[in-house]
C-alpha cells in the first residue's frame, strides 16, 4: 500500500469514527498523491458538508463534477446544500439531475421529499419516499419524510407505524428521536414530543436541533393551554346564549 492509500484508509477509518476534522486532514494528504480520485473527492466532500462548511463542500462538488460530469452526487450535495439555504427552485432542480443520473440511489428520492415537504407540497413528498422505499424499504431519510408526511396529512396512526419501524431499526440514533418528535410537534402531540426531543438528547447531548425542538414544544404548549382557554370562554359564551333561550322561551310560554 502506497503513501496515498494508506491516508486515504486512515481517512476512512477517521471517518467511522467521526472524527471529521482528522478524517478530512488524511484525506486532503491522499487527494495530494491522487488528485482525480473520486471516492476521496466525495469524502472529503460529505465530511465538509457534516462540518457545516459549506462553501469547502461546494468547491470539492465542483472539482468532482470536472472531473465527472455524470457522478449523481454532485448533484445530490449541491440539492442538499440549495435546500439548507432555503433556495427551494434550486434544491429541486438540481435532485432532479441527481434522480435522472441515479434513479436508484435512495438519498435522492429522500432528499425530494424533504424539498417537497418545505414547499408544503406533502402529497408529492410522500410519493416520493416511498418511491425510495421500493428501493430500499429501510433507508433511513425515506422513513423520516414519510412519516413526517404523514403528520402533516394528519395520519396520525400511519405516522405511527413508521415510527415503530424507525425505532427498531434505529433505536440508539439521535436523529431519528428528534425526527419522532417534530412529527409529534406537527400533530400537536406535546407531550411525545418533549419526551422524543430528550431521547434524543440522552443519546447526543450536543445535538442543537433537539435543543430548539424543546423550545416549540414550550410554544406548541402555550399555544394549546391558550386554545383551551378560548374553548372555555366560547362554551361558557354558549351555555349564557343557551341558558338566556330557555328564560325567554319559559316567559313566551307561561307569562
Amino acid at each position: 500500500m502506497d503513501i496515498g492509500q494508506r491516508h486515504f484508509e486512515k481517512g476512512k477509518a477517521l471517518y467511522r469514527m467521526k472524527r471529521y476534522k482528522e478524517a478530512i486532514d488524511e484525506l486532503l494528504n491522499s487527494l495530494t498523491y491522487y488528485p482525480n480520485h473520486e471516492s476521496t473527492l466525495d469524502g472529503i466532500i460529505e465530511i465538509y458538508v457534516k462540518l457545516g462548511d459549506y462553501e469547502n463542500a461546494l468547491l470539492f462538488a465542483d472539482k468532482l463534477f470536472e472531473l465527472n460530469p455524470t457522478n449523481s452526487r454532485v448533484f445530490y450535495i449541491k440539492s442538499f446544500i440549495a435546500h439548507r439555504h432555503n433556495k427551494y427552485d434550486e434544491a429541486e432542480t438540481f435532485i432532479k439531475e441527481a434522480i435522472k443520473l441515479a434513479p436508484n440511489r435512495t438519498e435522492n428520492w429522500g432528499t425530494y421529499a424533504s424539498i417537497c415537504i418545505s414547499l408544503n407540497r406533502i402529497e408529492e413528498a410522500l410519493n416520493y419516499a416511498e418511491q425510495g422505499l421500493s428501493i430500499n424499504p429501510e433507508d433511513r431519510e425515506c422513513l423520516v419524510r414519510k412519516m413526517l408526511a404523514l403528520g402533516h396529512l394528519k395520519s396520525l396512526k400511519e405516522a405511527q407505524e413508521v415510527e415503530t419501524i424507525l425505532l427498531s431499526l434505529y433505536p440508539n440514533d439521535a436523529y431519528i428521536h428528534y425526527s419522532i418528535g417534530w412529527m409529534n410537534l406537527i400533530s400537536k402531540q406535546a407531550e411525545n414530543a418533549e419526551a422524543s426531543f430528550r431521547q434524543s438528547l440522552s443519546i447526543n447531548p450536543s445535538y442543537i436541533n433537539s435543543e430548539k425542538g424543546l423550545a416549540k414544544v414550550t410554544d406548541l404548549k402555550t399555544e394549546l393551554k391558550e386554545q383551551k382557554n378560548k374553548d372555555i370562554v366560547v362554551g361558557c359564551l354558549i351555555l349564557s346564549v343557551l341558558f338566556l333561550s330557555v328564560l325567554w322561551l319559559i316567559k313566551w310560554m307561561f307569562f
